[in-house]
């Protein structure tokens, strides 16, 4: 704040900083003055003080305003990089864990579709990707219990097979068999029938 220097010309207008201030509403306000370093340019707020009625300015040398306000843009500069440095690193680390398990699961879905069933995926977070991946596993276990129960079912089928075929082949021989005793019989009795041909033959010589 300046008071005692109120009565200094302003190098620019040729009036006192106090002359002109008084005409002057509540605004910024711009001055010259001269001092032992040489002419320094001043800028400060005029505000009216109602209780002591009168107008007040608080002024700073500009030189030293903009050096902070360079300072501030400086510090402005650094965080907003700092933060776009964060964010990419953030985003880069967020897509990273969204994209590794979605590359996981889609490896362990192509292995599943070729028919490899052995292993198991190994979750570990508990979110939407999580709960995908769980369901995934149940899918496998289903495919491995159905494969499991199909391959008993062949199993089962191809042992029944061959009992079938087995048993066809004894009732083919079993009737091979009973075909050659029943040709056996009737010789048998083809030759009874001949011979009692043979004796009634005889008996009616005889007589």
């Amino acid at each position: 704040m300046i008071n005692s220097t109120l009565d200094m010309t302003n190098l620019a207008t040729g009036k006192t900083v106090g002359e002109e201030i008084v005409a002057i509403e509540d605004s910024f306000y711009e001055f010259v003055i001269s001092e032992s370093e040489g002419e320094v340019a001043y800028i400060g707020y005029v505000m009216y003080d109602a209780v002591n009625d009168r107008r007040v300015l608080f002024a700073r040398d500009i030189g030293l305003v903009f050096g902070l306000i360079d300072k501030v843009v400086m510090a402005i500069f650094i965080v907003v990089a700092v933060m776009i440095l964060v964010g990419l690193i953030l985003s880069y680390l967020v897509a990273s864990s969204i994209t590794k398990p979605i590359v996981k699961m889609r490896a362990y879905a192509e292995r599943v579709a070729k028919g490899d069933l052995r292993e198991t995926l190994k979750v570990k977070s508990r979110d939407e990707l999580g709960k995908l991946g769980d369901d995934l596993n149940v899918m496998v276990d289903n495919l491995r219990s159905l494969v499991k129960e199909s391959t008993e079912m062949s199993s089962l089928v191809h042992q029944t097979t061959d009992h079938l075929a087995k048993m066809q082949a004894r009732q083919a021989k079993q009737l091979i068999r009973s075909q050659a005793l029943s040709k056996k019989l009737q010789l048998v009795q083809q030759t009874r029938l001949r011979k009692r041909k043979k004796v009634f033959v005889v008996l009616n010589r005889l007589k």
